[in-house]
């Protein structure tokens, strides 16, 4: 009787498996010819935006996406072809068929005498060079991976695809550029003492390039041009001239966006030298309710940077953290120009502060942490100097206000004043016609986008998206922020750190005692109930 039963059991549990294995093959069956696909990502990364899908249901011609890649190339690389292939179908479907795509292999159809290098570089693709190992050895292969995207008489090249992280925001902001009639115009205000655009920023505009055309801005030599959709003063150290400040003044108030990205203290770290500012605005921050103020916020929560030291004849390279380069995670997650950020990185930030004037309202985007302190009048900025942790405790003051975004009707500092011109023109009354709601961004580092103090980019995304905010155009700051590319840590205290060790050391050996008791303790239950062990008390 009890084989008869473990028949049974078998019987079953094998018929069981196979009906699984049916449903599997019919479920596979019917979605031979559907593109059917689960995305698990948090920020649902493999999933077009609601960006992406209103650019492509408002396509209103033809455009197409070639891609040239070279077949069989080494993992991780080849399968990033068929991540994409994925990606360009959802393209197509959610474009009506208007986005056309086709993946072309670069050495294939070659002329006699034409190499796929020649060819590939006439459009602006370079040729990459990926490793791979086989039979345990290590080998150089020749490849293309890249994309161009075709638009009547425009075209934009993605050179190098490297992986399918961000790749939504390439493939929809070159879409969007080649479809684009009419660019939007950013001014930077020049002199000032302020970094030359296209020598100290040059990186960072060049990628604000991508979207934009960029205008310099000269003051001192006339007027702010009529075209300009926004304007960005960044890193003046010496006081604008009131013709200057009444321009800006009147530009906000009828309804412009303004950033200003300024510190209250000249820090360079070259030299090691850091010094107050004189007051470079004039009569703006009190008429709209903002202040710089003059000091260096320092965190504990910062960047790391190289420093040299000497040690004899040998030159050491050494990694400290500088706390003058705050790492801000404090973030306000309801404000579109950092909700999908991880971090800020500000270079020599000095408080931000604001109260808001009737019609205005001021929102802190970011803060540095609770242990962060402020330097004012004297500035100690040596890398090597190294701040003992019970004097960081004591002048610890945060969190302070680093960047503050304005939005409303921004009152007036120089209405009905009289002002001169630059030239020894005549003076000329301030007037405002028809005022209008601007936007106003107030960000305490003024080297933020200085080439000097980039490190790798980590500032980019932020002024990127700082840019769109002031230029009224949200389309691609969700796409730029999309896909987590770093995790960082949440700050623990001595005995959360210690707990953590503790738990490391000992967790593993405790479940696995645990699992190891409830099984023993399963199995004699077992053996009880099938008599195979005797019960406590029996005969």
């Amino acid at each position: 009787m009890a084989s008869m039963g473990r028949i049974k059991v078998r019987a079953t549990q094998w018929s069981m498996v196979l009906v699984a294995a049916a449903i599997l093959v019919v479920v596979n069956l019917l979605a031979s010819g559907t593109a059917l696909r689960l995305d698990m990502t948090e920020d649902k990364i493999y999933t077009p935006s609601d960006s992406t899908r209103t650019l492509l249901t408002e396509l209103d011609d033809d455009i197409l996406i070639r891609g040239y890649f070279t077949p069989n190339l080494p993992p991780p690389y080849n399968r990033v072809e068929r991540q994409l292939v994925d990606l360009l179908d959802e393209y197509r479907s959610l474009s009506g068929g208007k986005l056309r795509y086709e993946i072309i292999d670069p050495g294939a159809d070659l002329k006699e005498g034409e190499s796929a290098e020649t060819v590939m570089a006439m459009q602006g693709i370079p040729m990459v060079q990926v490793t791979e190992v086989a039979s345990d050895q290590v080998q150089v292969k020749n490849g293309f991976m890249a994309l161009v995207v075709m638009f009547e008489d425009q075209q934009e090249v993605i050179p190098v695809v490297q992986s399918t992280a961000g790749l939504e925001f390439l493939l929809t902001s070159k879409i969007r550029k080649v479809t684009d009639s009419g660019r939007k115009v950013v001014g930077v205000l020049e002199g000032y003492d302020a970094p030359v655009r296209d020598k100290e920023m040059a990186r960072v505009m060049g990628a604000v390039a991508e979207q934009y055309d960029i205008q310099g801005v000269d003051l001192e030599a006339g007027d702010l041009p009529s075209n300009l959709d926004l304007l960005l003063v960044i890193g003046p150290t010496l006081p604008l001239s009131d013709w200057a400040l009444s321009r800006i003044d009147r530009y906000l108030a009828q309804g412009g966006s303004v950033g200003i990205f300024a510190s209250g203290v000249k820090a360079d770290l070259t030299n090691v030298v850091a010094y107050d500012l004189p007051p470079l605005f004039g009569k703006l921050p009190q008429a709209q309710g903002w202040k710089i103020g003059r000091d260096l916020v320092a965190d504990p929560q910062n960047m790391r940077i190289t420093v040299a030291q000497q040690r004899g004849m040998f030159t050491l390279q050494n990694l400290v953290d500088y706390p003058f380069f705050p790492l801000v995670r404090e973030l306000n997650d309801e404000q579109v120009m950092v909700s999908g950020l991880e971090q800020v990185y500000l270079p020599f930030v000095s408080t931000v502060t604001a109260t808001a004037p009737e019609g205005v309202n001021y929102t802190v985007l970011a803060k540095s942490t609770a242990r962060s302190w402020q330097l004012s009048g004297s500035y100690a900025i040596s890398p090597l100097v190294k701040m003992e942790p019970h004097i960081l405790a004591r002048n610890a003051n945060g969190p302070q206000p680093l960047i503050v975004a304005g939005e409303g009707t921004f009152p007036s500092a120089y209405e009905g004043d009289s002002v001169l011109p630059p030239n020894d023109a005549p003076a000329e009354t301030v007037t405002i016609d028809n005022p209008a709601p601007g936007r106003l961004l107030l960000v305490g580092s003024g080297q933020l986008f200085s080439d000097q103090y980039l490190l790798n980019g980590e500032s980019v995304p932020f002024l990127l998206n700082a840019i769109d905010w002031l230029a009224r155009d949200e389309v691609l700051i969700g796409l730029r922020s999309r896909g987590v590319t770093d995790r960082p840590l949440e700050e623990l205290s001595d005995l959360g750190r210690q707990l953590t060790k503790l738990v490391n050391l000992l967790g593993g050996a405790v479940l696995l005692i645990g699992f190891g008791l409830i099984r023993w303790r399963l199995r004699r239950a077992k053996r009880l109930r099938l008599g195979l062990v005797p019960r406590k008390g029996a005969a």
